[in-house]
Order: structure tokens, then C-alpha cells, then sequence
């Protein structure tokens, strides 16, 4: 995964470019709960590319796109919505000062 960046209103907003989407064609990004991978390890990699979009996008329109994308792919590998809706709410609690930014962002522009 890369950065995509612009500069809006003289301000730079950053969010996930992922080129495999562009290719014409399914590449395998994320482990599946079918494989012999436990799945600690797969719910692991679903917070740790939660982590990275919240520290990536500047804003939090690019972080909902990316979670809810996120979401659909984890459950395409056989994740169960609730137990992934949980791991977004722990994480984004126990990372509340990285989160707090789309607050912070909004509060100094009104």
C-alpha cells in the first residue's frame, strides 16, 4: 500500500492508494480463516491495516471508505461481522489520541 496526497484548500490530505486495485484481476491481499493460520493471527492483520488507515488518512471520509472495504474483504475470508466490529471499537479505543485527530481537525477549522 502507498499514499495518495493532495493538497485542497492549501492543506495537504493524505489517504491509502492501494495500485492492486487497479490491475484487472483478484490478488490475494489478506489471510483467510479457512487457511492453517490461526485466527488470532488473521484478526491481527484486520487491526494492524485498521491502524495504518488511521494514522494514513487525514481525513475521516478516506478512513470510513477504507475500513468499510476493509470490512467486506475480511468477511469475504470468512470473519464474522460482529467479531470485526468489536476489534474496530478496541482498537479505536485503546488508540483514542490517533483517532482523536478527525476531532482535533474539525475543532481548529470552525
Amino acid at each position: 500500500m502507498e499514499l495518495d496526497i493532495d493538497i485542497k484548500s492549501n492543506k495537504f490530505q493524505t489517504k491509502v492508494y492501494d495500485k492492486r486495485n487497479d490491475f484487472d484481476f483478484q490478488i490475494v491481499k489478506f489471510p483467510d480463516t479457512k487457511s492453517n493460520i490461526p485466527n488470532r493471527v488473521v484478526l491481527n492483520v484486520f487491526v494492524s491495516q485498521l491502524l495504518r488507515f488511521l494514522r494514513v488518512c487525514s481525513e475521516m471520509d478516506s478512513f470510513k471508505i477504507e475500513t468499510k472495504k476493509l470490512i467486506s474483504s475480511f468477511q469475504l475470508k470468512g470473519c464474522n461481522r460482529k467479531i470485526l466490529d468489536n476489534k474496530i471499537l478496541q482498537t479505536l479505543t485503546k488508540h483514542s489520541k490517533t483517532f482523536n485527530k478527525y476531532t482535533l481537525f474539525l475543532s481548529k477549522n470552525f
